[in-house]
């Protein structure tokens, strides 16, 4: 689910600023790129867990953050009358999205084998396995949905109502 919220979070910012005609390349970039934005945030978030805070905690924070950052971008869909607003609300949850999300990607697959003590090498990898398949079918289910339409608001409605169910089950 958290690579489905990054993907279709990511997909529904860059439908709004579509949506607005906002001519600003670096934006949309951004908005469609927040996964490899979050990943240089990777080795100081996973810094931060392994010797000040602890990972639990890391992952509470980023949960929140990304949570944070949703109300924000959904904020930005009622304000489309300013653009101006809208894209300064889209910049921000943007980055508490990508916060978030590096937040909880660095330091979950580590809490999730110190829970597993005893478990055999073959449960281990399983875990992980199933965790990096994820990745691959939240992009499918995007690329087919993009393939269904060409509708942006229809879009950019979908995106937002998956994102908001993957961060409330992640909550």
């Amino acid at each position: 689910m958290v690579f489905l919220y990054t993907g279709f979070l990511g997909e529904y910012n860059a439908t709004l600023l579509y949506q607005w005609n906002v001519d600003n390349p670096i934006l949309i970039r951004l908005a469609l790129g927040i996964h490899y934005i979050m990943s240089l945030l990777f080795p100081l978030v996973g810094m931060i867990a392994d010797v000040w805070t602890g990972r639990y905690r890391v992952i509470v924070v980023s949960i929140y953050c990304s949570f944070i950052g949703w109300i924000i971008s959904a904020v930005s869909y009622f304000t489309v009358m300013i653009p101006v607003v809208s894209v300064t609300f889209v910049a921000i949850g943007i980055a508490f999205q990508a916060i978030g999300i590096a937040g909880f990607l660095s330091t979950i697959v580590p809490f999730i084998i110190d829970q597993a003590i005893g478990a055999s090498g073959d449960e281990l990898s399983s875990m992980i396995h199933w965790f990096l398949l994820s990745y691959p079918s939240g992009l499918w289910i995007l690329s087919a949905l993009k393939c269904l339409t060409d509708n942006w608001n229809l879009l950019g409605g979908i995106c937002l109502v998956a994102s908001s169910v993957s961060i409330v089950i992640l909550m």
